[in-house]
């Protein structure tokens, strides 16, 4: 395909056609490429030309353009070179038909979608997987970077790529392993959930190629509006200012938020459509509430839908734990309404299925028992206990303090009894007097517990890694005042007939896998997109944090498959998939935002903490040991110290001394 020539007046345009259009920038247009920091040899280089006769446009697909010309033409350059389509920007833009107020610049051809455009001048780094590589939302941002001696490609067509989330395979072109990546969006990604959760998509597919992936955050300019990459380098700031600014991308987008945000992924299908009903009624949350629905659904359909790893089948068992203060979250009033919303659908469940109280493990088993049949002096089968025979269970703890309280004590079986329920295994107790066992339980449990009494009680690795990664943490907070309440009725017959439907199909005992089709949407298969976001959810994180996120695979996939039985669908597809990544997120978050930095070691915490509070002056040895009040040993000291090294929360510097003695260490806190 040739590229355009800006002095040639019979250039072949990207169809094969003859133009009838002078190739020339419009004065204007040149003024206006010139002063947003792209080179004038970079205009002639890229071939951009102005086309002035409606007739042209349509050539080139812009169909749409009707009579909007002059309009700048600019040739989309694939990763080998090639100009693969072209992108038009008129004169005079249009208003956004769905956003008043917001014009739209440039025009590009339907089909096109996502593509990488690569300035010439990157092409020969393009190979060399010692260049760094800057991926940024624009060609005037990648010419920018790459005027500045940089490797750049940027992705086109990112209105779909930021409401995806995913590229397309044009990165399998680029040799990715071992390479030092970039991605420099724009400063609103940090304000606007969708592009954040696009951008970590992104992230999360190079590193799963086995690049280095930092993310590069600017900040908007003083009027408020936003920044990119050509903005902050004709403004006269430098390469090395950006690599300052950048860290490297872990999988977490919560590190720097004071509160998580629930993509709009989530608000897929009849779960995103009730909660949205039922949201200007009630104070509750609406991540809460959405959440407690889904983890409600997936109770009454019991041992209906699974998917399987390997040989083990996982239902639908999902335990949020809503964290916020006592009674201004609003902890209760969402699942009250969402009790009230399933109740019509299952009235055996409403009525015989709820409980609260988690005290023991003995309880729990005795409350969903097996029958207890025996042989008589006859030889005669007896049935002494006919046991539950509905063995779906949603227990609601709203004091979750109290469980926690329980599991901490030594011999109590609680935690041990949760751990083999959301496990699947068979919950029995071996005491000599009153044995009892109960299998194939469906145990659902929504909790409710303040931000400090879940650190006060869920306060080491151990206990995060043994009970807590069995539960999701949702930060919750009252969403607006009504100081008369909402309307108590707002489902619809039609949502109740919806869920019905819904429930009766994933009661079914069926096998919901991914599915391996191509979606036209998407560009991509849920399994594709499995694949790519597995490595990301499987990674370890460290300390306290860690252990509660070490289950995020298998619960997304159970989120993604209440998302299917809502669908009516057999199989999880891209959308199902990609509304639990969204719900994970927004839970990955709030576990961040909760337990943040604590290692779960009790020293080990108060010790970051007091490093936190020295800051710049840091803390001797000396200093520490006069902080834990000369009462712990050198040695205990130092193995707090190595550890908090090691997880790469603090660090240590080495101070000559006027005598002979050793160097004295001195400990900081390692900035995140």
């Amino acid at each position: 395909m040739t590229n355009h020539n800006p002095n040639s007046d019979n250039t072949t345009p990207s169809n094969g056609k003859k133009s009838r259009a002078a190739r020339t920038l419009s004065p204007e247009h040149r003024r206006a490429l010139e002063e947003s920091a792209i080179a004038p040899e970079v205009i002639s280089e890229r071939g951009y030309f102005t086309a002035t006769d409606p007739a042209e446009l349509e050539e080139l697909g812009f169909a749409r353009f009707q009579r909007r010309v002059p309009a700048l033409v600019i040739p989309v350059h694939g990763v080998n070179g090639e100009c693969r389509f072209h992108r038009a920007r008129p004169d005079e833009p249009r208003e956004d038909a769905a956003k008043r107020g917001k014009f739209r610049k440039y025009e590009q051809p339907a089909g096109t979608r996502v593509a990488l455009d690569v300035p010439p001048r990157a092409q020969p780094a393009l190979s060399d997987p010692s260049k760094r590589l800057w991926t940024v939302e624009g060609e005037k941002k990648a010419d920018s970077l790459v005027s500045h001696g940089e490797c750049a490609i940027d992705v086109l067509g990112v209105w779909s790529w930021k409401r995806d989330g995913l590229p397309l395979p044009a990165w399998d072109e680029i040799r990715l392993v071992g390479r030092e990546i970039l991605i420099a969006f724009d400063s609103d990604a940090e304000r606007t959930a969708q592009v954040r959760l696009a951008r970590s998509a992104l992230a999360s597919y190079l590193k799963s190629r086995g690049a280095t992936v930092k993310i590069v955050k600017l900040h908007d300019k003083e009027d408020g509006s936003k920044t990119g990459v050509d903005d902050f380098l004709a403004a006269g700031g430098t390469v090395e200012e950006l690599l300052e600014a950048s860290e490297e991308f872990t999988g977490l987008e919560a590190r720097n938020q004071e509160w998580p945000v629930m993509a709009e992924e989530a608000y897929h299908g009849l779960a995103g459509y009730t909660v949205r009903l039922m949201e200007p009624n009630t104070e509750a949350d609406p991540a809460g509430l959405l959440i407690e629905l889904i983890s409600a659904v997936g109770n009454v359909i019991g041992r209906g839908a699974y998917f399987k790893v390997e040989q083990d089948k996982h239902y639908c068992k999902i335990n949020p734990v809503l964290v916020g203060e006592t009674s201004k979250a609003r902890k209760g009033t969402g699942l009250n309404r969402i009790r009230q919303y399933v109740k019509p659908v299952d009235e055996d469940w409403f009525e015989g299925c709820i409980a609260s109280g988690l005290s023991s493990g003995e309880g729990l088993i005795h409350r969903l028992r097996d029958p207890d049949e025996r042989e008589n002096e006859d030889g005669e089968v007896e049935v002494k206990d006919p046991g539950v025979s509905d063995k779906r269970l949603l227990v609601e703890e709203p004091e979750f303090a109290s469980p926690l309280t329980v599991m901490r004590r030594e011999a109590n079986t609680l935690s041990m009894v949760v751990r083999n329920a959301w496990d699947d295994r068979p919950l029995e107790n071996l005491t000599k007097n009153s044995h009892e066992r109960a299998t194939e339980t469906h145990i659902t449990i929504i909790g409710h517990v303040t931000r400090s009494e879940l650190l006060r009680h869920l306060n080491e690795e151990k206990l995060g890694g043994g009970i807590g990664n069995r539960f999701l943490f949702v930060l919750v907070q009252r969403s607006k005042a009504l100081p008369h309440g909402g309307e108590a009725d707002v489902v619809t017959d039609d949502q109740v007939r919806r869920l019905q439907e819904a429930v009766a199909f994933g009661e079914e005992g069926r096998e919901i896998g991914l599915s391996a089709e191509v979606e036209d949407q998407y560009g991509y298969s849920a399994k594709e997109l499995w694949e790519e976001v597995y490595a990301d959810l499987s990674g370890g994180r460290r300390g306290l944090f860690g252990a509660v996120i070490s289950r995020a695979e298998a619960y997304v996939r159970r989120i993604a498959t209440v998302y299917a039985v809502l669908d009516l669908s057999e199989e999880v597809k891209v959308e199902h998939l990609l509304a639990a990544l969204a719900v994970w997120q927004y839970c990955e978050q709030s576990a961040y935002l909760i337990f943040g930095d604590k290692t779960g070691d009790r020293l080990a915490d108060e010790l970051l903490e007091a490093l936190k509070d020295a800051g710049e002056e840091g803390m001797t040895r000396n200093d520490i040991h006069d902080f834990f009040g000369r009462n712990l040993k050198s040695v205990r000291i130092g193995s707090v110290l190595r550890d908090l090294e090691r997880q790469g929360l603090a660090h240590m510097e080495k101070e000559k001394t006027d005598g002979p003695g050793r160097p004295t260490e001195r400990w900081f806190v390692r900035d995140a």
